[in-house]
């Protein structure tokens, strides 16, 4: 029988026979930092049968890095966003924001149908394991418009799911500038 639990549903009844049930160590398993119990104690002894989630409060050590073609772009001038997500610490669910803080602070964020005003998730719930690694890829492309002149930022960040704001767990940006010169 499972239980639901802070990261899932299928976490193990207390009283399940799955505990403890399995052929070696929990050590041995690679499982002793993690969990089947939804009070998140770590699996010691006999490896329990079943899905082993991170322990709560375990730290996660999941790092965002941004980067673009060029720092400095003309009206016209062809824009793109590369993103690169690794995370070397214990499994982590998390949320990716990706986006541009304008010069008057307003930010403008990369959602599934392109871009949106506000703060807002381009990945929900993407489930990162240990030792995971991604890119760095280009993850938008765009003719940068007629806008005002000036100093922007393009920035990426992580937080654990459902997390927003203060509760970033990294956060990487790059400032570049926007010129009046079309070229």
């Amino acid at each position: 029988m499972f239980v639901p639990g802070p990261f899932g549903d299928y976490y193990l009844d207390p009283n399940s026979p799955c505990i403890d049930a399995g052929s070696q160590s929990a050590e041995e398993a690679g499982v002793s930092d993690r969990t089947t119990q939804a009070d998140g104690t770590p699996d010691s002894g006999t490896v329990d049968m079943g899905f082993h989630y991170a322990i709560p409060g375990a730290p996660i050590e999941a790092e965002v890095f941004c980067s673009l073609n060029a720092d400095e772009f003309a009206p016209g001038d062809l824009m793109q966003g590369y993103l690169e997500v690794v995370n070397e610490g214990v499994e982590a669910m998390v949320d990716v924001f990706v986006g541009f803080i304008l010069t008057d602070g307003s930010i403008i964020c990369l959602v599934e149908e392109g871009f949106g005003f506000g703060l807002w998730p381009w990945v929900v719930d993407w489930v990162l394991p240990t030792g995971f690694s991604f890119g760095p890829e280009m993850v938008f492309e765009l003719s940068v418009p007629q806008i005002e002149p000036g100093s922007y930022i393009y920035a990426a960040a992580l937080a654990e799911s459902g997390g927003i704001g203060s509760d970033f767990m990294s956060v990487d940006s790059v400032s570049f500038a926007i010129t009046d010169t079309v070229r």
